[in-house]
Order: structure tokens, then C-alpha cells, then sequence
């Protein structure tokens, strides 16, 4: 019998070897196992030489740019939200010492002007307090006398004044209005 040996041996059989462990039915002849290296070692080598990434890694990739876009359009739009709300703070800031310079005039002196340059403090670019563009305009309003007609007979000792800032962000005018009562004598 060529499979006595259950030693594990090689056992000549026909010119081939077979390959006996012991167990019924598990016997490999030289040539299969040859053929499964063959085909072991083919696939190694597509493995290596095959072009391009797994389903996998594009999927991993594809995730990681989306969780990294969506961090950056997020910080992004907050600044520019952030840099929105400052300049119309400092619009605000413009505004009311533009208001208390025309409170310090002579109250015959306030008169209506348009599209005055911001002070110089307002539109220094590399300043920290830069508003773009910057213009003031004062318009005087008539103030009724009580009880008068609503076609505005004025009050001599009463001027409504409105002072509108104009500047530009991102190609859009935007504007700032304060408007205050100024009387003759004093506040």
C-alpha cells in the first residue's frame, strides 16, 4: 500500500509525490500544491501591480474632505459674520461722535451736509477701527411746533437732526442712522 507511511512523509507514488499527515482524505500531490502557490503567488502579484485605491480608502477620503470642507465654510462664515456686526459697531461709534460734534456747535450753526470723508481715525486702512469707504451725511429735519399743521411750521428753538453713515462691505452699501433731537437751549 504506497499510503502506509502516516508519518507525514513524502511518499513516491506514479512519479509524483503525495503527502500523507496522518489524516484520512489529505493527501496533496506535488503538482496541486504547486498550482496553489502558482495561483497564490498571481494573486500576490495583482494585488501589488493593480492601479488605483479600494472602495474603502475613497470612501475614508471622500468622508475626510467633507468633515474638513464643512469645518472650513463653518470658521468662515462666522468671520465674515464677525467682521458684518464690527464694522456696524463702529459705524455706531462714528455715528454718535459725529453726533457730538454737532451737539457742540452753535445751534444756528447746524446745517444739512452729505457725503463728508469719515475723520481721519475711521478710515486709516491699516487701522484696526478701518471702515470702508466711509461717508457722513447730516440732514435737518423740521420739528413742528405742538399742535401745529403736519405741513411743518417750524419750531425756531427745535431741530431733528439725522446722521447717516455709509460704508461699503463685500460691494454693498450698507448704513447707520442716529437721530436726535437738538434744542436752542441745550439738551
Amino acid at each position: 500500500m504506497p499510503f502506509a507511511n502516516t508519518q507525514g512523509k513524502p511518499l513516491p507514488v506514479n512519479g509524483k509525490w503525495k503527502i500523507d499527515n496522518g489524516t484520512p482524505g489529505f493527501r496533496l500531490t506535488q503538482e496541486a500544491k504547486q498550482t496553489s502557490q502558482t495561483s497564490e503567488l498571481r494573486s500576490q502579484i495583482w494585488r501589488r501591480r493593480r492601479p488605483g485605491f479600494s472602495l474603502v480608502e475613497m470612501i475614508v477620503t471622500i468622508f475626510l474632505i467633507a468633515i474638513i470642507s464643512t469645518i472650513l465654510i463653518t470658521s468662515t462664515n462666522s468671520l465674515h459674520t464677525r467682521r458684518r456686526t464690527d464694522l456696524s459697531a463702529l459705524a455706531g461709534k462714528i455715528a454718535s461722535s459725529e453726533l457730538e460734534r454737532v451737539r457742540n456747535l452753535e445751534f444756528s450753526s447746524i446745517a444739512p451736509y452729505s457725503n463728508r470723508d469719515c475723520s481721519s481715525e475711521f478710515i486709516q486702512s491699516s487701522s484696526p477701527t478701518y471702515l470702508p469707504n466711509c461717508q457722513i451725511s447730516q440732514t435737518v429735519y423740521c420739528y413742528p411746533l405742538a399742535g401745529a399743521d403736519p405741513n411743518c411750521i417750524p419750531n425756531p428753538n427745535v431741530k431733528q437732526v439725522s446722521i447717516t453713515i455709509q460704508w461699503k462691505y463685500q460691494n454693498k452699501t450698507k448704513t447707520a442712522v442716529v437721530e436726535t433731537l437738538i434744542s436752542s437751549g441745550g439738551l
